[in-house]
């Protein structure tokens, strides 16, 4: 007897190809239940879909916090997808027609993401970072100030009078 060939693992469709059939197949029903405003049914239809959607936020949020495009980490994956979804779930009827439903829901993922990140920008730009303003303190002040082996700070002027334990 023969079996029959088991599919190489580069014929398997991607997560992502699976996840744009799962919500081509459910676009009609995710539309319907955002016209009937049926939100807890639409999140819970809409979330098991969406996986690949998570892991792309993700790669952009990491991207942003360690390229110290943004200091400050205030939303996580998370805070964006829920807002992108909710997003999804109010502008439903404004899909554009030529987009599929993943198309659109990866748009709505890139303007929110873009919208946090000039917002925490424009945030960080207006902070002072507590090294600067530790430095600034330091320079206006009469006495030098440095630190010994342990870290902790001591005049200049006493640091050779310092036992050494």
């Amino acid at each position: 007897m023969n079996a029959p060939p088991t599919p190489s693992p580069d014929s398997r469709p991607s997560e992502r190809e699976q996840q744009g059939t799962a919500l081509r197949c459910k676009e009609a029903e995710l539309g319907r239940l955002a016209e009937h405003h049926n939100r807890e049914e639409f999140f819970k239809q809409i979330l098991p879909l969406i996986e690949p959607l998570k892991d792309y936020v993700k790669r952009r949020l990491r991207l942003v916090y360690l390229d110290l495009e943004v200091r400050t980490p205030v939303e996580t994956t998370g805070d964006i997808l829920d807002r992108v979804i909710l997003k999804a779930y109010a502008e439903f009827r404004r899909k554009p027609m030529d987009l599929t439903l993943e198309q659109w829901l990866y748009q709505l993922a890139d303007r929110i993401l873009q919208s946090y990140i000039q917002r925490r920008k424009g945030i960080d730009a207006r902070r002072r970072s507590l090294e600067t303003l530790t430095k600034t303190e330091l320079c206006t002040l009469e006495e030098s100030i440095t630190a010994d082996a342990d870290g902790e700070p001591w005049l200049v002027e006493d640091l050779d009078d310092a036992e050494i334990e």
